[in-house]
């Protein structure tokens, strides 16, 4: 579980840069609001079962893909500012 924090901690902070360097540049920011969430051991155990995988460390990674999640919130985007939303995978 510390490496799905750790990794939410690394694209907060990384998105947090990019907040203020685009504020920086352009003079306003798209992003209005970060939220990210880590799944609690026992509801990982819990949809393992429901589903069905084996109760292993690699099947886990491999079944449980939201295990750790990043929502932005970014405010309306006018006529010619579509370049400006950033995709993040």
């Amino acid at each position: 579980m510390m490496s799905y924090k750790f990794a939410l901690h690394e694209m907060n902070t990384k998105i947090d840069i990019l907040k203020q360097e685009f504020h920086y540049i352009h003079e306003y920011n798209p992003i209005e609001h970060v939220s990210s969430r880590l799944k609690a051991p026992e509801s990982i155990l819990k949809k393992v079962k429901k589903k069905g995988y084996e109760l292993s460390l690699p099947a886990i990674r491999e079944n449980v893909r939201d295990i750790a999640g990043i929502r932005i919130t970014c405010s309306f985007i006018g006529f010619g500012q579509e370049d400006s939303i950033l995709k993040l995978s």
